[in-house]
């Protein structure tokens, strides 16, 4: 049934308006219909209305082109992407949605989108300090609400998705020097001989460098010699460790799931493996088929590995570098810790600012290019790219890797 259809309103005998809408057919064949009524003209023309609206969503109908608002097709489209997109994804969406494209267009109509209302998307961004990549994260998500808004029958005109969308913001990510890289795996190893924080180390600065000490080396070799990211880092488990094999199998990372992205059910998908930990972590799948891998261990690593298990907290989930009460180490305190040991090793970047944990994995990923490390090995330590699935390759492809970590770990001066 087409937005639209219904009689009234008219005016009874009684004096009251009623207004009706036919809403189908009974068994017997005759017309189901459902009616309004109020005292004025006005107030029943309203409740029509609204009653149209309510079985058009009711039964997915898309409404006329002069009702449907960028806004009201947001709000209609976002708990369908909840069921559809990884929490964090959704977050990012949601983010963006409720931040930046109905703020700027959530009045237009979606007949009436230009590709002067991109670009005035674009600029809203920009104008908040944010950079042309955020802009373009925006572009893309309402050029995907609006490709799906035409797949439910709403006219999106062609020229605002074939606006030419900002560009992407040049990298200011830079891999640590290797000589930066001794200092800090030296620092992260001599914990218990760090000097005493000075006076002018106070507050924040003096928290940081108290979970630091907390932290054992085998989580920042982890990164700077193994490549993993934060997250895998934060979530791995006893079990994914084979000491006996010297592999450490990638599949899961820790994740804090915002409270709007739990509210929304995406993590409770029966298509996301998603265990909860505790308040808002969650161990989670890694982001793509790419990013699970098998990593061998070198033999500093084991061995470092196999020491810390015995010293390691007890964590009810068995997670190799929990907090000293067992629980999963938030991002923010694990990027604190980072810094902190920065600060005692004397590393920065050249600008003075503290390198962030994931140029960490950078700086493995350029070693291993240093070392001139066949492509497919590199791609499958870093898990950029898959692995071969059969048995005879994965083994081959495990003994160049482990080759390479240990080359990697000898620029390092990690010595077994």
């Amino acid at each position: 049934m087409a937005y639209g259809d219904g009689t009234g309103p008219y005016q009874t005998r009684s004096g009251r308006w009623v207004g009706a809408v036919d809403v189908g057919w009974t068994e017997r064949g005759t017309r189901r219909r459902r009616t309004v009524s109020a005292k004025t003209r006005a107030e029943c023309a309203r409740r029509l209305r609204d009653l149209k609206r309510e079985i058009n969503a009711a039964q997915g109908a898309a409404p006329a082109a002069s009702q449907a608002t960028v806004k009201r097709w947001a709000d209609e489209w976002l708990p369908i992407q909840a069921g559809r997109l990884r929490p964090k994804a959704y977050a990012v969406t949601e983010g963006m949605v409720r931040r930046w494209i109905i703020p700027t267009l959530g009045n237009r109509r979606l007949a009436d989108l230009t590709a002067r209302d991109a670009r005035r998307l674009d600029q809203a961004v920009i104008d908040a300090g944010r950079s042309s990549t955020t802009a373009r994260t925006c572009r893309a998500t309402l050029a995907r609400m609006l490709r799906d808004a035409r797949r439910e029958g709403h006219p999106v005109p062609q020229a605002i998705l074939d606006a030419e969308p900002p560009k992407r913001a040049a990298s200011t990510r830079r891999a640590i020097p290797v000589d930066g890289a001794i200092r800090l795996l030296r620092a992260a190893a001599s914990r218990d001989q760090w000097p005493d924080p000075g006076p002018e180390v106070t507050g924040r600065r003096l928290w940081a460098r108290h979970l630091a000490e907390r932290v054992d080396p085998s989580r920042w070799v982890a990164a700077l010699l193994q490549g993993m990211r934060q997250g895998e880092c934060l979530g791995l488990t006893w079990d994914r460790v084979d000491l006996d094999a010297g592999t450490i199998t990638v599949d899961r990372q820790l994740q804090a799931i915002p409270r709007r992205a739990r509210e929304a059910g995406t993590a409770d998908a029966d298509w996301y493996a998603a265990e909860h930990l505790a308040g808002t972590y969650y161990l989670v799948p890694v982001k793509s088929a790419a990013g699970r891998r098998v990593i061998p261990l070198v033999p500093w690593m084991a061995g470092a590995l196999a020491t810390w298990r015995e010293q390691c907290p007890a964590s009810p989930w068995g997670l190799v570098w929990p907090r000293p009460a067992g629980g999963p180490w938030s991002s923010g305190d694990d990027l604190r810790a980072w810094r902190a040991l920065q600060e005692v090793a004397g590393v920065a970047r050249p600008d003075g600012r503290p390198y962030t944990v994931h140029e960490a994995r950078h700086s493995a990923a350029t070693l291993l290019m240093a070392l001139q490390v066949p492509a497919p090995v590199q791609v499958a330590i870093m898990g950029h790219s898959s692995i071969a699935v059969t048995q005879g390759y994965q083994h081959a492809d495990l003994e160049g890797a482990r080759r390479a970590l240990e080359g990697v770990a000898g620029l390092l001066q990690i010595e077994a």
